[in-house]
C-alpha cells in the first residue's frame, strides 16, 4: 500500500517492482536518487491465496520475503521485524532501526 505509506508517513513510496532482485537493482544504482532504505508488507499481501496469488501470482519473485523469513540472507535490506497487529505487517529496513541506540 504505498500510498497509504506516502500520506501517512510523508515518504516516497513505490510500488514493488516484480521480482526481489529488480528491486536490488532499483535500489543499488540509484535509479531513484538513492538508496532504499525500507520495504513494508501489509496483510494486503501476506493473506493473499497461498498458491493462486503468492506461489504462482503476480509477486511470486517476492515469495521468501512475503512467507515471513527466518533469514533474508543476500538481500539488500536485512533487518527485519513483524509488527502489530498480530504479525500481519512486517517492515524489512537496511538496518534495526527501531531498536534503542
Amino acid at each position: 500500500m504505498p500510498w497509504a505509506v506516502a500520506w501517512y508517513a510523508n515518504r516516497k513510496s513505490l510500488l514493488p517492482p516484480e521480482t526481489i532482485n529488480d528491486f536490488s537493482q532499483t535500489s543499488d544504482f540509484g535509479v531513484l536518487g538513492g538508496p532504499i532504505s525500507g520495504l513494508y508488507l501489509t496483510p494486503i499481501t501476506g493473506n493473499a491465496a497461498l498458491f493462486s496469488s503468492i506461489y504462482k501470482g503476480a509477486y511470486k519473485g517476492w515469495t521468501p520475503l512475503i512467507m515471513r523469513p527466518l533469514n533474508v540472507y543476500g538481500f539488500s535490506l536485512p533487518a527485519y521485524r513483524t509488527l502489530a497487529i498480530d504479525g500481519e505487517c512486517i517492515i524489512f529496513s537496511d538496518r534495526a532501526r527501531w531498536m534503542k541506540r
